[in-house]
C-alpha cells in the first residue's frame, strides 16, 4: 500500500537470451494487478550461474546486482490484451540505479513471459479472476471455477451478473463494485450463494477492471461459527437459569462478567466497570477471608473452586452466592485465568436453614403426636420412630434402627412389604394397609401413608409417614358392607318369582319373605315377620294333620341337615274383607331346604310353598 511498491523478484534469462521478469510468488503477482504499474523492483539473485557469466559483460552489470532500478511507468498487466512489451528498466530516478535496457530480443521473449506468469497464477494457492469494467471475465484460474464444476474456458468472456445472478445484493458484489468504482481494494469474508462455502475474498483494482483472489475458509469459518452459537447457547443457558458468569486475568487484572453476574451483585448490566475490586466489595467482610483462602488452595492443588458465601447488595440486602470455577496456569505454573459461575441461592439458603431448625424441632414434635411417625433412609432403613409408635408395637427408645417391621406384618398381608419396596425404588408415595402385630400380640389393622424426602438440590433421602391403627374403621366398615350385602340379597330374595320364606331354624320364625309369598297368602311383610310360619294358615279341623306334617318336615331339614319335600297338603288362608273374607281353599306342595352358618349348623332353612 505504500506509493511505490517493493516487489522482490527473480529474474533469470529466457531461452534467446532477453533478460524477462518471472514471478515468485503469489505475493508478486497479486502486487502487480493492485498497482496496475510497478515503479520499484530489486533483483536479489540470479539462479543461473551461466546468466551470471553473461549478464557480468554487460556494461555497468556490476552495478546491477543487487541495486534498485526504476521500472518504466508502462503498464505491467501480464494478462493485459493492450500489453506486448515487458517493463522496460531505465535509469536516472535513482541516486544508485543503473540502466539497464533489454535488446532487441525482449519483444520475442514476450509469449513466454506471459505464458510463465499465466502458469504461475494458475499455480498460486486459491483462485484468482480479472474481470473488465463491463464486468466480463478476462482471466480466471482453474481454482476459481472448480468448486463449481465449470472450465475457466466456460467462464472467460462471459459476464459476472449474468451468469452468477445469485452474487446479486451479497457482501461480495457490494465489495466489488466500491472496488471498481471507488478504485480502492478491499479483504472481507462472504459465503458463496453458488455452493454455499465461506471464502475469504481480496478484491484490488486494475487499469482494466478488478482483479480478485480467495481461498476457501468454510472450516475455519464454520467452526467460528459453532464456537459461537455454542457460547451464546452457554450464554442464554446461563441467563435462563440464573447463572452469572465471570472470567478474571489475575495477571492483567482484565474481568469480564455477564448480565446476570451483575445481577447477583445487586448492580445492573454495565453500571460499572468489572474488577476484582468491585467484587470484593460486595462479598460479605465475614466471609472475604475465607473465600480468598479457598481460592488460593484450589490454585495450589490444581483442583475446580467451590464454595459458597455472602453478598451486600448496595440497598444493604445480605444474599447467599454459589461460585465454582477452573484454573488456567502458564507454563511457570503461574495461575493466567479464572473462569466460573456465580448462582444466587438466597431462597435455598433460607429454606436450608428453616428445614435444619424444623428437623431440629422434629423429634419433640412427633413425639407428642398420637399416631405413630416412621422415618427411614433412601433404602428403608427405619432411622426414626416416635412414642407412639414404640408404644404400639412394643419396642425401645433406642431401637429405631433394629425395627425388623416386614416380620410384623401378617403372612397373608406381606404384599404391604413388596409395596412399600417398590415405592421405594421408584421414590413415590406409599399407601396400604395391612394387619400388624400390636406389642400385645394381638393382629390390628393399620393404614400407613408415606411420602418421599428430598433435598433442595433433589437428593432422595428416604421416607416420613404414619401407621395409625385403623381396626375400629376396618370392622365397621366390614359390618356395613355386610349390611350392605345382606340388604341386597334381601332386595334379590322377595323379588324371586316363586312363594318363597326364610325361617329360624330353632322355632321356625318367619325372617324372610317373597313378594309372590305375601301375594299367594293375602299378607303383607309387616304382618307376617317374626311370626311362625303355621300362623300363616287357617287352623280348623282338615289343616291339623297337615300342619303338622309342616313341622316334621322343616325338623327333618335341621336334624338331618338336608332338603326335605312333602306331599301335597291342603291348607286354607285368610281372605281379606275386600275379597268377601272367610277361608280359601289353597293345596300347596312344600320343600324346605337347609342355610348352614360359617360353623357348619344349619342357621336357616328356606322354604317353598308352590300354590298347585
Amino acid at each position: 500500500e505504500r506509493p511505490a511498491a517493493q516487489l522482490r523478484v527473480m529474474a533469470q534469462r529466457s531461452d534467446d537470451g532477453a533478460p524477462a521478469l518471472l514471478h515468485a510468488s503469489a505475493t508478486w503477482a497479486m502486487a502487480l494487478f493492485n498497482r496496475g504499474r510497478v515503479r520499484c523492483a530489486e533483483l536479489l539473485s540470479f539462479p543461473w550461474p551461466a546468466d551470471r557469466q553473461q549478464l557480468g559483460k554487460t556494461p555497468g552489470a556490476s552495478q546491477v546486482r543487487g541495486a534498485r532500478v526504476e521500472c518504466s511507468d508502462r503498464e505491467v498487466s501480464p494478462m493485459s490484451p493492450t500489453r506486448r512489451h515487458p517493463p522496460a528498466l531505465t535509469h536516472g530516478k535513482h541516486p544508485h540505479a543503473t540502466t539497464v535496457k533489454p535488446d532487441a530480443s525482449a519483444t520475442a521473449s514476450r509469449p513466454l513471459f506471459d505464458r510463465r506468469l499465466t502458469q504461475a497464477l494458475e499455480h498460486i494457492d486459491g483462485a484468482f479472476v480479472i474481470l473488465d469494467r463491463t464486468w466480463h471475465f478476462t482471466f480466471v484460474n482453474g481454482n476459481a471455477v472448480k468448486p463449481i464444476g465449470l472450465a475457466p474456458s466456460e467462464v472467460i468472456g462471459k459476464n459476472l451478473w449474468e451468469m452468477f445472478p445469485e452474487y446479486r445484493g451479497t457482501t461480495t458484489a457490494e465489495q466489488y463494485q466500491t472496488a471498481m468504482e471507488q478504485r480502492r481494494p478491499s479483504r472481507f469474508e462472504d459465503r458463496s450463494p453458488v455452493n454455499g462455502r465461506w471464502y475469504e475474498i481480496s478484491v484490488y483494482p486494475v487499469p482494466e477492471g478488478v482483479a480478485a483472489h480467495w481461498h476457501d475458509v468454510s472450516e475455519r469459518k464454520l467452526a467460528e461459527l459453532a464456537l459461537a452459537e455454542s457460547e451464546e447457547r452457554a450464554r442464554m443457558t446461563a441467563e435462563a437459569a440464573l447463572t452469572g458468569l465471570f472470567d478474571w486475568e489475575p495477571l492483567t487484572g482484565r474481568m469480564y462478567w455477564s448480565d446476570q453476574n451483575f445481577r447477583t451483585l445487586g448492580l445492573a448490566p454495565g453500571d460499572i466497570e468489572p474488577s476484582y475490586a468491585v467484587w470484593a466489595a460486595r462479598v460479605h467482610p465475614g466471609d472475604l477471608p475465607q473465600v480468598e483462602a479457598l481460592v488460593r488452595a484450589a490454585q495450589a492443588e490444581r483442583r475446580p473452586y467451590y464454595g459458597v458465601h455472602r453478598v451486600v447488595w448496595p440497598d444493604g440486602s445480605i444474599h447467599v452466592m454459589e461460585a465454582r470455577a477452573q484454573f488456567s496456569y502458564d507454563e511457570a505454573g503461574t495461575c493466567t485465568r479464572m473462569r466460573g459461575t456465580c448462582v444466587d441461592i438466597t431462597d435455598r439458603a433460607l429454606a436450608e436453614q428453616a428445614l435444619r431448625e424444623s428437623e431440629a424441632r422434629f423429634p419433640a414434635m412427633a413425639d407428642d403426636a398420637p399416631l405413630p411417625i416412621w422415618v427411614t433412609d433412601a433404602v428403608g432403613v427405619v432411622q426414626f420412630i416416635n412414642r407412639a409408635y414404640r408404644e404400639f408395637f412394643g419396642v425401645g427408645d433406642g431401637d429405631a434402627g433394629r425395627v425388623d417391621w416386614p416380620s410384623l406384618i401378617h403372612p397373608d398381608d406381606q404384599s404391604y412389604v413388596a409395596a412399600f419396596g417398590d415405592c421405594v425404588r421408584h421414590r413415590i408415595p406409599f399407601r396400604a394397609e395391612a394387619r400388624a402385630r400390636r406389642g400385645d400380640g394381638s393382629w390390628r389393622w393399620i393404614a400407613s401413608h408415606g411420602v418421599p424426602r428430598w433435598t433442595s438440590d433433589g437428593t432422595f433421602l428416604g421416607f416420613v409417614g404414619t401407621s395409625p391403627d385403623v381396626t375400629d374403621r376396618r370392622l365397621l366398615e366390614e359390618h356395613e358392607r355386610s349390611a350392605s350385602i345382606q340388604a341386597h340379597f334381601r332386595s334379590l330374595f322377595e323379588s324371586l318369582p316363586g312363594p318363597y320364606v326364610v325361617l329360624t331354624a330353632d322355632d321356625f320364625r318367619i325372617v324372610a319373605v317373597s313378594d309372590a309369598y305375601l301375594a299367594a297368602t293375602y299378607t303383607t311383610r309387616s304382618a307376617l315377620i317374626g311370626k311362625p310360619v303355621f300362623e300363616v294358615f287357617v287352623e280348623d279341623a282338615s289343616s291339623v294333620e297337615a300342619l303338622s306334617s309342616l313341622r316334621a318336615s322343616l325338623a327333618r331339614v335341621v336334624a338331618q341337615r338336608r332338603v326335605d319335600v312333602i306331599a301335597v297338603h291342603r291348607l286354607p288362608v285368610r281372605r281379606p274383607e275386600t275379597l268377601g273374607g272367610g277361608a280359601e281353599e289353597r293345596w300347596w306342595s312344600p320343600v324346605s331346604a337347609p342355610v348352614f352358618a360359617p360353623d357348619g349348623d344349619v342357621a336357616f332353612i328356606i322354604h317353598r310353598a308352590e300354590d298347585v
